[in-house]
């Protein structure tokens, strides 16, 4: 693999990144410990909506 000698694009998609996030919803229940969660939804969907327009992505890779 090789390395950027520059990583000034990644910065600044990184910092866009950063200022759009918003801290997910903690709308799920778990009556076990009678305490409420942030569903994996709502955290694919604010990194989903922060990644817009920075030039970012991500992968989910399912390993068994």
């Amino acid at each position: 693999m090789s390395k950027s000698e520059n990583i000034n694009e990644l910065a600044k998609g990184l910092a866009a990144f950063r200022e759009k996030l918003k801290q997910p919803f903690k709308d799920a229940d778990n009556p076990f410990f009678k305490s409420k969660y942030v569903p994996l939804e709502n955290v694919t969907e604010v990194i989903d909506n922060a990644l817009i327009g920075t030039g970012l992505t991500y992968v989910q890779i399912p390993i068994n």
